[in-house]
């Protein structure tokens, strides 16, 4: 159950500030891990062409996942990668790569903008 449930199953009226920092926090959190979804998916579309579109020699070709992690607030959170190969090579994804090193939730990300 997601806290925006357990809140409202807790008590119709949301007055506590805590409860919605609580509630904010984790849709920001699964909003956030959604867009790196649609990174990666639009990120492998433009590398490898639409799913079960004949391939051209050229294309990159998708090899299934691999764990992986990126950085949210200060901390490793898992997500899965998608694998690229090239010339039987593996392809690093340039958004994985930059995420890697890029805290998408960090607090002064908005004074930035």
């Amino acid at each position: 159950m997601n806290v925006f449930n357990h809140i409202i199953n807790k008590k119709q009226n949301l007055t506590s500030h805590e409860e919605i920092r609580l509630m904010l926090a984790y849709e920001l959190k699964e909003s956030a891990l959604n867009l790196v979804k649609d990174l990666f998916k639009t990120e492998i579309a433009e590398l490898c062409g639409e799913l079960f579109q004949r391939k051209n020699t050229d294309l990159f070709h998708r090899v299934g996942t691999n764990p992986g992690s990126i950085l949210s607030k200060g901390q490793r959170v898992k997500v899965t990668k998608p694998k690229v190969k090239h010339n039987k090579k593996e392809v690093d994804l340039s958004s994985y790569k930059a995420l890697q090193s890029y805290d998408m939730l960090r607090l002064n990300l908005v004074e930035r903008c």
